[in-house]
């Protein structure tokens, strides 16, 4: 399937503006047609790109941590994805600030304001794993105290080195 012109067209327009949910959203259409569980990993994706929060936030990551197991590896490989602190608490604002510092080498103000955004970019065009990788040590580094997440932001071209 991934041979076919249609779907080198969806990766194209998603490629070309990664920030536009409305041509993934399409290809996962596409996908879903033929019967592909690429579709439902897709639309997840763009649901944790909005403002989605609390318990339905939690439910849409553990569904994704499921679907991977089961799409090809060469697929996810191909998607980039930025590393982003969500969220934390009040008290452990000094921690936030910290980890975004330490993260982006941002100076102390800089890194102040970009964490009053609650939802700050700390690591950039990652593959899954590399993502998976820094996830993972961020969030047993913080144990529940601050909270982080990937998030797609395009494709690599078929073959390209990481």
């Amino acid at each position: 399937m991934d041979d076919d012109p249609a779907h080198k067209a969806f990766i194209d327009a998603i490629a070309e503006d990664p920030d536009d949910d409305t041509a993934r959203l399409v290809y996962a259409d596409w996908l879903e047609e033929r019967g592909d569980p690429r579709a439902e990993y897709l639309r997840l994706e763009a649901e944790l790109a909005t403002s989605i929060s609390g318990d339905r936030r939690k439910q849409a990551v553990g569904r994704m941590r499921q679907l991977r197991r089961r799409l090809e590896p060469q697929w996810l490989d191909r998607m980039t994805y930025e590393i982003i602190l969500s969220d934390y608490l009040e008290s452990t604002r000094s921690a936030a600030v910290k980890v975004v510092r330490q993260r982006t080498g941002l100076g102390l103000l800089e890194a102040v304001a970009l964490v009053e955004t609650h939802s700050c970019v700390i690591a950039w065009r990652r593959t899954r794993d590399e993502a998976r990788n820094i996830l993972w040590r961020l969030e047993n580094e913080w144990d529940g105290r601050l909270w982080f997440e990937s998030r797609f932001v395009g494709w690599r071209e078929k073959g390209a080195v990481p």
